[in-house]
């Protein structure tokens, strides 16, 4: 967990909740570079959801349709390499995903939700949010973790913040730790590929933006697909991702109590829009940016035009 004031993944202190979680090093992960380094063991992103879709399929049907499932998804797994990356999702949130996050019921139970290694049911009850494949939960339940309600549930958490450091200096969620970008969640969570750092330490995570619509579920969704990408299916170093329900916004509304300080910026504030259009811009790969300069810059006198 992170310090209350200008946090940031390199100056960070463990919260109560989050002891024993430090922060490995060496790890750098970008849309750019690629796969992650630690991957070698499944690499096609497509193929592990499709099979996670199946086993999750699969527990919830009776076992006479099972066959009739198994035949229609043997089509949809030749085919997957041509599919969507494990990341990606649905573009309206309402599909099944294919994170590898979707709920999937446990056998012979009140349909209780698995964790993301089907190991155990998850911790924390599960709410309904925008995008079906990824597990919300409540600002209730998040304020009974902060108020130590759970003790004897959640040993360890983490609440990560994935708004943009102008919008956690505004206010933000007591211990949250501020991440933003797909290099930093990889290198806070993930051991470095030359394994000079111990294997992570199994918390619950809990992530969230401004509204909880688009940039928390991002980072949820590719830490998930880093961590796939290093384990053996369906082995995880963290079974339990969770997404903010409403996000900050939600959770000012009812805990400002739960906040430090008690306040709240919103992205697209007046007085950070340079900021913003400075964060914005980082997201592009430097190989379009370059691509993007050349093509638009000015032409020097006396060149002809093609």
């Amino acid at each position: 967990m992170a310090s209350p004031e200008g946090a940031s993944p390199e100056g960070a202190s463990p919260h109560p909740g989050n002891r024993g979680t430090r922060p490995p090093a060496g790890l750098t992960f970008s849309p750019e570079l690629g796969p992650s380094p630690l991957g070698g063991l499944c690499r096609n992103m497509g193929h592990l959801s499709c099979v996670e879709r199946w086993c999750t399929g699969a527990l919830a049907q009776p076992p006479g349709l099972q066959h009739q499932h198994q035949r229609g998804q043997s089509k949809r797994l030749r085919g997957a390499s041509e599919g969507p990356g494990e990341g990606s999702a649905s573009p309206q949130g309402t599909g099944e995903g294919s994170s590898g996050l979707s709920p999937a019921l446990a056998p012979g139970t009140d349909g209780e939700i698995l964790t993301g290694d089907f190991s155990r049911p998850c911790s924390l009850p599960v709410e309904d949010g925008l995008h079906r494949d990824l597990r919300y939960v409540s600002p209730a339940t998040v304020a009974s973790l902060l108020r130590g309600q759970l003790a004897g549930v959640v040993e360890e958490y983490v609440v990560v913040d994935c708004r943009y450091p102008y919008e956690y200096a505004g206010g933000h969620i007591k211990g949250a730790l501020n991440l933003y970008r797909e290099e930093q969640v990889a290198r806070w969570f993930l051991p470095d590929p030359l394994g000079t750092t111990p294997s992570p330490r199994s918390s619950t995570l809990i992530f969230h933006c401004e509204f909880s619509s688009e940039r928390g579920p991002r980072l949820c969704r590719s830490l998930r697909r880093m961590d796939r990408d290093a384990n053996r299916y369906p082995e995880l170093w963290y079974p339990e991702l969770y997404v903010l329900r409403g996000g900050y916004k939600e959770f000012y509304q009812h805990f400002q109590d739960l906040c430090e300080p008690q306040g709240y910026i919103h992205m697209r504030h007046k007085d950070f829009r340079a900021e913003l259009r400075n964060y914005q811009r980082r997201k592009q790969p430097w190989s379009l940016r370059r691509i993007r300069k050349e093509l638009f810059k000015p032409l020097s006198p006396g060149t002809p035009l093609q």
